[in-house]
């Protein structure tokens, strides 16, 4: 590679490939060839692999038994009828029972029979009222995950590395 005040982004790719250890034998021989010949790649490597470390030295942290056990009295306490666990925790799981309501009530909806079903006005007010509290509650699932997304794991734990990294890539590329 020639001296380049600029490198391209797909050259910066297989650069931080190579510091995360991701990058395959071919592109890691032309990085370290390159940081040979390149200054500026050389240090780009460095500081990209000094990162690679400290994003690996990153502790999980383990959900302290408190919590646990409110989130756990918080089930029993609005005796929630289906265990939802399962499908919040996989996406996978999630997007196939959603696809699977949805296509189980477009077939309801589009064989129906022509004559219509009559209910009595007491079993649309039930109706009414059970749906409501099942979007409440599905509300509150929703609502606790997002909060629990936005600040806990976010804002705690994603946020700093980037915001770190995004500030050495500032350096570099203002010459600081």
């Amino acid at each position: 590679m020639k001296q380049q005040k600029i490198i391209d982004d797909k050259y910066l790719d297989k650069i931080i490939s190579v510091a995360y250890g991701d990058a395959g034998i071919l592109d890691k021989l032309i990085v370290y060839r390159d940081a040979k010949k390149n200054p500026q790649v050389k240090k780009l490597l460095d500081e990209y692999k000094a990162t690679a470390v400290e994003v690996k030295d990153i502790a999980f942290n383990k959900c302290p038994d408190n919590i646990i056990e409110n989130a756990e009295a918080q089930i029993r306490k609005e005796k929630a009828p289906v265990k939802y666990s399962i499908v919040f925790q996989k996406p996978v799981y999630s997007s196939a029972a959603l696809a699977i309501i949805i296509a189980i009530a477009a077939l309801l909806i589009f064989r129906q029979p022509n004559q219509r079903q009559k209910y009595s006005k007491a079993e649309v007010l039930t109706a009414e009222m059970q749906v409501k509290q099942s979007l409440g509650l599905v509300g509150k699932i929703f609502k606790k995950t997002q909060n629990t997304i936005t600040y806990d794991v976010l804002d705690k734990q994603v946020a700093p590395p980037i915001k770190k990294g995004m500030n050495v890539v500032n350096n570099l590329l203002n010459g600081g």
